[in-house]
């Protein structure tokens, strides 16, 4: 019996299902959701203020500065142009689309060039 046992726990460990978001999945969409209001400021002003400003976003974030660096070069684009096509987007949901974030963080916004607002 306790041979069965074991033998059923061994299938369960080894059968089990990884979770499906990693630490760096999570300190991600943390970042996205940080720069949400950012990215979509910088949208609205039609990038006016550079990637040098997002910079600044980052280096404000304590021990993942250069994390959020590499977020930027890899993550900002794709972002950025789902918010260009359409001015009521969220940015939050465009995190959730890019990154399969979740949209339990997102609090109802209002974009400024939104015509709906």
């Amino acid at each position: 019996m306790k041979v069965l046992i074991v033998l059923a726990a061994l299938c369960a460990f080894v059968y089990a299902k990884p979770q499906e978001k990693s630490l760096v999945g999570d300190v991600e969409c943390d970042i996205c959701h940080y720069l949400c209001p950012s990215l979509e400021d910088w949208v609205d002003k039609e990038g006016e203020q550079g990637e040098g400003w997002l910079e600044k976003e980052c280096a404000k974030i304590p021990f993942i500065g250069k994390a959020c660096d590499a977020w930027l070069e890899k993550n900002v684009d794709p972002i950025l142009k789902l918010l260009e096509a359409d001015e009521c987007y969220s940015a939050c949901f465009a995190c959730d689309e890019v990154l399969k974030c979740g949209t339990d963080k997102c609090k109802p916004t209002c974009r400024a060039n939104c015509p709906s607002c």
